[in-house]
This record gives C-alpha cells, sequence and structure tokens, in this order.
C-alpha cells in the first residue's frame, strides 16, 4: 500500500516541477498573447503529455477512473451542482459576503484572447489539475488512505492558489465528487464550470 502511494506521489512530483518550472522561450508556441491570460499553458501541456503516457502504460488498472459512462449518470450532475453552491457559500462565508458578490463582468479581450483564455481555464486547467490533484492524490492511492489524501491533495491545491484561504473549499468540494463518484470526470466538469463561472461572475 504504501510502496505503491510512495511510487504515485513521486509520479505527481515529476509532475508538479513540469508544471512550475520556468521553461526556455523557444517553448512559448503561442505569439501575442498576453502570457497572463496563458496560466502558464505551454507547462500544462507538458504535464497532460505526462499523463497522457502514464494512462496508455496503466489504462488497464485504472479505466474505471477514466470511464465516460458516468456522463450518463444524471445524479452526478445534480452533486456537482450541490457541491458549487455549498462551496460558493463557504468561500463567502470565509471573507464576508461582499458588495460585489454575483455581479457579472465582462472581460475586455479581442475575440482571439477570449477564445485562449476560455480554452485554457475551462478545458486545460480543469483537466491537468484534476488529474495531478485528485487524480493522483485520492483516486489513485488506497481507499484506506482517501481521506488523509483529500486534505492534503486541497491543501496543496489551494497554497499554489493566490487567495488559499477561499480556494481550499474548492479543493475540498471537487476532492469529495471524486471520491463519491471513484471517476476523474466528474471533479474536472465541476472544475470546468466553476472556473467559467469565476470568469464571467465575481463569486
Amino acid at each position: 500500500m504504501f510502496k505503491k502511494t510512495f511510487m504515485f506521489l513521486t509520479i505527481f512530483l515529476i509532475a508538479f516541477l513540469l508544471e512550475s518550472t520556468k521553461l526556455p522561450d523557444y517553448f512559448y508556441f503561442i505569439q501575442g498573447i498576453p502570457r497572463a491570460l496563458m496560466f502558464k499553458l505551454e507547462n500544462r501541456l507538458l504535464v497532460l503529455i505526462f499523463f497522457m503516457i502514464l494512462i496508455l502504460i496503466y489504462r488497464k488498472k485504472y479505466e474505471k477512473v477514466f470511464s465516460l459512462d458516468i456522463l450518463k449518470d444524471k445524479k452526478m450532475y445534480v452533486w456537482i451542482t450541490v457541491t458549487l453552491v455549498c462551496v460558493t457559500f463557504l468561500k463567502q462565508t470565509s471573507i464576508g459576503f461582499e458588495d460585489t458578490f454575483g455581479l457579472i463582468r465582462l472581460p475586455q479581450l479581442s475575440t482571439l484572447h477570449l477564445f485562449f483564455l476560455l480554452l485554457n481555464v475551462c478545458l486545460i486547467v480543469p483537466i491537468q489539475e484534476e488529474i495531478l490533484y485528485r487524480g493522483l492524490l485520492i483516486l489513485v492511492p488506497s481507499n484506506r488512505l482517501r481521506v488523509v489524501m483529500l486534505i492534503i491533495s486541497s491543501i496543496t491545491f489551494a497554497l499554489l492558489h493566490t487567495d488559499p484561504l477561499q480556494i481550499i473549499w474548492l479543493g475540498l468540494g471537487l476532492g469529495v465528487l471524486a471520491i463519491r463518484f471513484n471517476n476523474i470526470w466528474v471533479p474536472i466538469i465541476a472544475h470546468s464550470i466553476w472556473n467559467l463561472l469565476v470568469t464571467y461572475i465575481n463569486l
């Protein structure tokens, strides 16, 4: 059990280094888009390639975790909705409900910039972060360690954001969804919806 957990923690550290290491300039293949909009896009793509290789190697062993059959489960969408509502409430409770809560904001971006922003925050970021934090740290290790790994993954996830005391609620919510359905696509969908909402609404 601990050997398996150690192995996947090592994989997590490799993926984390791929995500956080500053890449040489020739890796930045998208020109003309402000770096602030891209959120380490090239780093994230490297991590995704790394994960794709691992999935090809271990796909039979963890086939259920990546099964798309979960998308047919109507209860899953109810769980996602309730979880995101709870996360929003807990987040706002922890910081005090602001006067701007719920206000719609429209990013002043060109169509191209907006496309890359949404592609990044609604597709690439959720897939990469959920495989890294909920997949490797919660779904892959032993079931007996899932509660402990839920806390560890949520804290790690939160500390890598600028507002950890708010984001930790999101990490816990996504972790609960991953454990409840034993499937990585559930937190990916929830994370994507969350990112889409916070892009346009002050939650």
